[in-house]
């Protein structure tokens, strides 16, 4: 009988390896990536304290695993930035270390310093995209860059143009409600066209025009605001949820027809004014 002190192997390798969080930890646990004579270490096991396991080398390291081939295409090159348009069904900036279907991903084999700007999950992204949406996000180059833009972004200065498809048409003009979450458990926000308690968020578009194209209608809107799935949302509750839209009511389609077409902001090397379209 083995008489060796136990512990369990995620407080072992907390213990060794103090630079991983406890989630990572459990993460790669549960991916099976600690190995031990070859064989995946389970979550709970109790081990000794000389216990011998193996951790692939990008884990511990944290860094970020480089892929080029995710359908990013990078747009235009500023003396500050990047602007890489976004392909659907890809995150923006990487979940955690183990992602590898994100912007994030694509940026570290473009560039690894951007890890640089601010951290490797976030690679120097501005913006950030909805998962099933496609289109433009930013990249700042450097830390000043990635600072001064961020201001600009939660100050309102960055200008932020949509496409949508819908099947009936909308009409022209600003839109304001307020969006929610009813539950924490439901992928849905909620929009009203009234908070009288004063506990949603304020939210805004303008629809700028709508043009019938065969069967659908093309929308040409600016996100005055940013919330995740706003734009979906808010025409959702004036009855024109976008096509490929089933959460929210559309009708079904290989994608979410909603594209970040156009992106306005001033660089902040050469203070020139930086107008990006699809």
């Amino acid at each position: 009988m083995d008489s060796k002190p136990k512990i369990r192997i995620a407080s072992l390798i907390k213990k060794q390896h103090p630079q991983l969080s406890n989630t990572q930890i459990a993460k790669i646990l549960q991916k099976g990536l600690v190995l031990s004579k070859g064989r995946p270490v389970k979550l709970k096991a109790w081990v000794s304290n000389d216990f011998e396991y193996t951790i692939p080398d990008d884990v511990l390291s944290q860094n970020l695993q480089a892929i080029s081939d995710l359908g990013c295409e990078l747009v235009q090159d500023t003396p500050s930035t990047l602007v890489i348009c976004k392909p659907h069904k890809m995150h923006t900036v990487a979940l955690d270390v183990f992602e590898n279907n994100s912007v994030a991903n694509w940026l570290m084999a473009y560039d690894e310093n951007l890890a640089q700007v601010s951290g490797p999950l976030e690679m120097g992204l501005l913006n950030r995209l909805d998962f099933e949406t496609q289109g433009l996000v930013v990249v700042a180059k450097n830390k000043d860059a990635y600072n001064i833009l961020k201001d600009d972004w939660k100050l309102g200065r960055v200008q932020k143009f949509y496409t949508a498809l819908t099947s009936v048409p909308v009409n022209e003009g600003e839109y304001e409600h307020f969006m929610g979450q009813r539950s924490k458990t439901s992928p849905k926000v909620f929009v009203l066209d009234e908070d009288p308690e004063h506990q949603w968020h304020p939210v805004a578009l303008i629809v700028h025009s709508c043009k019938a194209k065969g069967d659908v209608y093309e929308v040409s809107l600016q996100l005055l605001t940013g919330h995740r799935h706003q734009i979906r949302a808010q025409l959702a509750h004036i009855g024109a949820p976008l096509l490929g839209d089933t959460l929210y009511g559309g009708q079904p389609a290989p994608n979410l027809s909603l594209q970040a077409s156009r992106v306005q902001f001033t660089d902040p090397k050469t203070q020139k004014q930086i107008d990006v379209s699809l």
